[in-house]
């Protein structure tokens, strides 16, 4: 399935956090994934790359529906240094931070070499345009086919993915908030024909500078820096969130033995 020439596929390790598997990759590894997926074409089997931070690993503690779009993901990165703290409070190793924010720029250009496209679909209106745009400039290759913002009716979604379907890009990036866009990716996966789906958040915010990134020394506290800047709308996930999760996270490790050996078990029936 897809063009096994293209790339050399390399063998990925994960380990198993809050009973979801993270993958250990390295930021080549990531955007090889991208090219990999993109250039499949089998297009009525899209593969998935999803993101997990903190808030997500949080949610899916209580939402059983989320929990199970993470564990079908085809590569699961850690989006956030608190996700990489807590695997080696646990004794695991994940190779690095890998932050969309940072490595979208990487993904285009490798898109742009290999001659694939993308389709925008999310944020506030504008934001996925104006994106398209300045990712466009900055890597002569790379196209964007379209963009669509985020406010649609549900009732809507099906005519949406026919018209993303008929553009035919390798990769659909999909900013609508998490679990939202997972949930939604989910929901319509059988619907789509694009080989690589990838839900991205507030990245393309980001890209057009409608949100700030946080400063170089903000870098492994940058859930801080969020909360400065939108204490309103932050404190919940980061006063209470945080917490959470080091409370759950040491739950887990004195239990993480028979955690994991009922995932295996889990994992080996879902096999049979």
């Amino acid at each position: 399935m897809g063009n096994e020439s293209a790339l050399k596929k390399k063998e990925i390790g994960h380990i198993w956090m809050l009973g979801v598997k993270l993958h250990k990759l390295t930021p080549q590894d990531l955007v090889d994934k991208f090219v990999e997926y993109g250039q499949e074409e089998n297009r009525e089997h899209p593969r998935q790359i999803l993101p997990i931070n903190v808030q997500a690993l949080n949610l899916q503690y209580w939402d059983s529906e989320y929990r199970r779009i993470l564990r079908a993901g085809d590569t699961i990165y850690a989006d956030g240094i608190g996700v990489i703290m807590g695997a080696r409070i646990c004794g695991k190793y994940l190779k690095k931070r890998l932050t969309a924010a940072d490595f979208i720029y990487d993904v285009c250009e490798a898109y742009g070499r290999h001659r694939l496209t993308a389709y925008f679909f999310g944020n506030k209106p504008g934001v996925a345009e104006a994106s398209a745009r300045v990712l466009e400039k900055m890597y002569p290759g790379f196209k964007v086919v379209g963009t669509r913002d985020g406010y649609y009716k549900e009732a809507d979604s099906p005519k949406i993915i026919e018209q993303i379907n008929a553009t035919r890009p390798n990769m659909l990036l999909v900013g609508t908030g998490t679990p939202k866009q997972e949930k939604w990716i989910d929901r319509y996966y059988k619907l789509f024909r694009v080989p690589c789906l990838w839900p991205v958040g507030a990245t393309l915010d980001y890209v057009v500078g409608a949100e700030k990134r946080a400063p170089k020394y903000f870098e492994k506290a940058e859930w801080l820096f969020r909360l400065i800047q939108n204490f309103g709308h932050k404190w919940r996930r980061y006063i209470i969130g945080n917490p959470a999760y080091l409370t759950r996270l040491a739950k887990y490790y004195v239990n993480m033995r028979e955690h994991e050996e009922d995932l295996k078990r889990q994992a080996a029936r879902g096999a049979k």
